[in-house]
């Protein structure tokens, strides 16, 4: 239900109110305490919104956005279907709008650099239907991308949105 994903979408980080900004916004490699305080937002989101019955749509969002495909995600290490489908759509729309974003510590990237990770990253890290439905999204014209991101940049062409796997390479 479109309520639970805007939900869902919204206070998926809401756990990074318990990480110091030193570590949110550090312009380099995190280091092994800091990471651990990082990986934790996901946990205390949870923390954040439990007992709370109008929150409880947005817990498999929350709880795994960070979860990859091959198992090496956290928290849980669930691997492909097993991680709930609210994950999956999650981390691959998050990472999107994380490589697009502009950041404190760097300027964001090109739609074509975005598409680029997204499918390099396709059966590893994301769930490659997750992928494909992005960029069928994206294809059709259902992102105002200049318009979230603003900036003018040409939509890649279909060969561009699902490359070859020598491409990908």
């Amino acid at each position: 239900n479109i309520k639970d994903l805007i939900m869902g979408c919204t206070l998926h980080d809401i756990g990074k109110i318990g990480v110091p900004d030193s570590v949110l916004n550090k312009p380099n490699r995190l280091n092994e305490a800091e990471y651990e305080k990082m990986i934790s937002h996901t946990e205390l989101g949870l923390r954040i919104i439990e007992g709370i019955d109008l929150f409880k749509p947005a817990i498999p969002y929350i709880n795994c956005h960070h979860e990859r495909f091959d198992g090496k995600g956290y928290p849980k290490r669930l691997k492909g279907e097993k991680i709930p489908i609210q994950g999956r759509l999650l981390a691959v729309v998050d990472t999107f709008d994380a490589i697009l974003s502009n950041r404190p510590y760097r300027a964001g990237a090109s739609l074509k650099h975005a598409i680029s990770e997204i499918a390099a990253n396709q059966g590893t890290q994301f769930d490659p239907k997750m992928v494909e439905a992005l960029f069928d999204v994206i294809k059709l014209g259902k992102i105002d991308i200049d318009a979230l991101y603003h900036y003018q940049q040409e939509i890649p062409g279909i060969s561009e949105l699902n490359p070859t796997e020598k491409e990908r390479a």
